[in-house]
């Protein structure tokens, strides 16, 4: 090397023109060594073994991992390394260096997770327990069958014998029981003249704990989401399945028909109505943050018509244009118009007889939940549409404790019934004129009687009235 150096000759030609035991290439190679670890770095270390790439301390840090986890892969081990000490290891000298050291690779043990097939069903689901309406209705449940099984009727219900026990195979009804005339004959009769023969001791929803009722309670809210028609004969289908996912159980049609007609046998629908109507003004109590003093409701009807071939109370039913069999449910909402109140009526409504009786019971609620005990008087408007404002109806909650608000149609005023008219008051919350008047309404169903009342023309300034 030093001979290189001193020697008035290039390197280049110093290697063509003279012998050195080492090429031109290992000249640079080792003047390279020289320089960053002097005379060591030439001296020969093969007496101490090849110059491996596993080092000990990858081996050490290998042998770490997988004391911690052995369920790694051998490329994540491989990974692990590059990061760690910016060296690729093949995949084999790491799965030598496992064997050796039994290392071997060990499976995870998996908690696989049911899936079930509910599309976007759990959303309603979730807010309705998140809610606290399912726990509301079961607990309305469990009350009134508690109450029953208490009663005397319980008692002497469990005394009735079965029928026509000749006729049944193993509990079952056969062919011959259902033709039977005394149960033909029956079927089609009303829940009052039924349930005096009826064994309550017999019925499944007595033995349930309340959280199998629980559970059935969320089959039912779930009818519409597992079902196409909302009907419980449709739960076989596939589609009905997911029940398991949904409350836990994958029920079939007859185990919900029968749920459905032993509440009915219960009858448990008004204390399910007021139990909703209850929970339904604390959810929204809670979260309008005031005393319910001044109470705001709007009534509403809505007419179904009822396609069945036997009799039935009829009622104009307006989106079909005719007079038929129906059902009309009347709804009331709270001044901010969520719905807490609902019944159903076969036939026509009259709103101003039961209307002021599902008002009733909301306010002796709302007096019962509010924190100023007896300091303070619930003041409650009521709000119709044009639908429902009969002059019967506008009777009826004239003489009562109620204040109404209503529109009135075209057809249901004319000048000659307007008097004692006040003068023109600008409208404050809007481009019109007011005028206080008194109105005279004839009622159809009792002639000659008229009614009055107080009423506000609305004269905006665009000419309407």
């Amino acid at each position: 090397m030093k001979d290189v150096e001193e020697s008035p000759l290039s390197i280049n030609q110093y290697f063509k023109e003279k012998r050195a035991p080492f090429s031109q290439a290992q000249y640079y190679l080792y003047k390279k060594i020289l320089k960053e670890k002097g005379m060591e770095g030439l001296s020969d270390q093969r007496c101490e073994g090849n110059n491996l790439r596993f080092t000990d301390d990858m081996k050490n840090f290998v042998i770490g991992l997988l004391e911690r986890n052995r369920s790694m892969t051998t490329t994540q081990v491989r990974n692990a390394i590059k990061n760690r000490f910016e060296i690729t290891i093949s995949n084999t000298t790491i799965k030598d260096f496992r064997r050796e050291n039994d290392l071997s690779w060990v499976r995870r043990k998996s908690n696989p997770i049911s899936i079930g097939e509910s599309g976007a069903a759990e959303i309603p689901i979730a807010l309705a327990l998140g809610t606290g309406l399912i726990d509301a209705i079961t607990d309305s449940i469990a009350h009134c069958v508690k109450d029953k099984k208490e009663s005397g009727v319980f008692e002497n219900s469990a005394r009735l014998e079965k029928d026509h026990t000749d006729l049944r195979s193993k509990g079952k009804f056969t062919s011959e029981y259902n033709k039977s005339p005394s149960v033909s004959e029956s079927r089609f009769k009303s829940l009052d003249e039924k349930i005096g023969s009826k064994r309550f001791a017999a019925m499944d929803i007595f033995s349930l704990s309340k959280h199998s009722i629980l559970r059935r309670i969320l089959a039912l809210f779930s009818l519409p989401l597992v079902t196409t028609n909302g009907r419980a004969g449709s739960i076989d289908n596939p589609r009905g399945n997911a029940l398991k996912y949904l409350c836990g159980v994958n029920y079939k049609a007859s185990t919900i028909d029968k749920q459905i007609r032993e509440l009915k046998y219960l009858r448990i629908s008004d204390d399910l109505i007021e139990a909703t109507a209850r929970f339904w003004i604390d959810f929204w109590g809670s979260r309008n943050g005031s005393d319910n003093i001044f109470a705001c409701y709007y009534i509403d009807g809505n007419t179904k018509a009822l396609w069945s071939s036997k009799p039935c109370h009829k009622g104009k039913v307006t989106m079909l244009g005719r007079v038929m069999n129906c059902l009309e449910q009347v709804f009331i909402h709270d001044g901010q118009g969520h719905p807490i109140y609902f019944r159903t009526f076969n036939g026509h409504a009259d709103l101003g007889k039961n209307s002021l009786g599902m008002m009733d019971k909301i306010s002796e609620y709302l007096k019962d939940t509010t924190t100023l005990g007896d300091q303070i008087t619930v003041n409650r408007i009521l709000i119709l549409d044009g639908g429902g404002n009969g002059v019967k109806t506008l009777r009826e909650l004239s003489d009562s404790d109620y204040y109404f608000i209503t529109i009135l149609d075209s057809n249901q005023i004319n000048d000659r019934k307007v008097k004692s008219v006040s003068k023109k008051k600008r409208y404050d919350f809007g481009d019109a004129y007011l005028v206080d008047c008194t109105i005279e309404l004839e009622d159809s169903n009792e002639k000659g009687y008229i009614f009055e009342t107080r009423a506000v023309q609305v004269h905006w300034d665009n000419g309407r009235t």
